[in-house]
């Protein structure tokens, strides 16, 4: 199995983790959507955690790569952070993908650990996801649906 396999699995996690959600994701579903054989997508990771997992990895890889690469080039302290911010901007306004699978998985999410007898109420969970996805896309108050 070549690692052109592996990457083919990976894509396809990125697209139904996007679309359907991680936890309605099967593994048998990525082999189909990946054209392989569900031993295949066990030969490379054991569980789907682990498939996520490698892909946050590969993400955050790629990002801590880029941003040594643009700290590197500056001595002084605040350039050196100034620059770690603009490439960090740049690299997730680059990768919609992430971001849409970001938000995907923050909102689907609360299936696995919410329990209606917890401490606070589905209403309350739901304003506290709005208000950290909206943030995360700097969208200010007023500009939020009623």
């Amino acid at each position: 199995m070549t690692s052109h396999t592996r990457s083919r699995i990976k894509d396809a996690a990125l697209n139904s983790f996007a679309e359907i959600g991680y936890h309605a994701t099967s593994m048998r579903r990525l082999a189909e959507d990946a054209e392989v054989q569900a031993s295949a997508v066990y030969h490379w990771y054991p569980n789907k955690e682990a498939l996520l997992v490698s892909i946050m990895d590969d993400f955050l890889g790629g990002l801590n790569r880029e941003v040594l690469t643009a700290v590197e080039q500056f001595s002084d302290p605040v350039d050196r952070f100034a620059a770690a911010v603009r490439v960090h901007v740049s690299y997730h306004g680059l990768n919609p993908r992430i971001a849409t699978l970001a938000i995907l998985l923050e909102c689907t999410g609360v299936a696995v650990w919410f329990r209606p007898e917890g401490d606070m109420s589905l209403a309350e969970i739901a304003d506290i996801h709005v208000d950290i996805v909206l943030g995360s896309l700097n969208v200010t108050p007023a500009a939020r649906p009623v």
